[in-house]
């Protein structure tokens, strides 16, 4: 006997993990705008010197980044591939934010590539797509 819910059940355990990378892309971005503010203003030098170089830092956010624009790539595949006409209203509004967040990590890569973006740019972009993504599962869960 096939189990028609397993589809499903996938698509929800690899929404919960991308959702996991995504929050720790926030975090991540949230201590390099920490360190570089540190940097920039000579604040606490002395202090926080279990935290790794900027530059560590922002190689390991970007690599993190890569993963959940990954992830967030194969969420909205199975997202269309599993989608049925009788959607909610709460569903819709979290394909719509993964979008948004989907397209935010996007202009984040190509402008790293491209323009070599770094800082508090990458901080800020990254910042806005988790926020995103944060946003529309909160907003659905109120809907709801």
């Amino acid at each position: 006997m096939i189990n028609h819910h397993a589809p499903i059940f996938y698509h929800i355990c690899l929404a919960i993990v991308t959702t996991v990378v995504c929050l720790v892309v926030g975090l991540q971005a949230l201590l390099l705008g920490f360190q570089e503010y540190r940097l920039r203003h000579k604040k606490n030098l002395h202090r926080f010197v279990f935290l790794p170089s900027l530059q560590s830092l922002e190689r390991s956010l970007f690599c993190l980044i890569w993963v959940g624009f990954v992830l967030l790539s194969i969420l909205l595949l199975s997202s269309m591939a599993l989608m049925q006409p009788s959607w909610s209203l709460a569903a819709l509004q979290k394909a719509v934010s993964a979008c948004i967040a989907w397209g935010v990590f996007l202009v984040l890569l190509l402008g790293r590539y491209r323009s070599g973006w770094r800082g508090q740019t990458v901080v800020h972009w990254s910042i806005v797509g988790v926020s995103a993504l944060v946003l529309g599962y909160f907003l659905s869960s109120i809907i709801l």
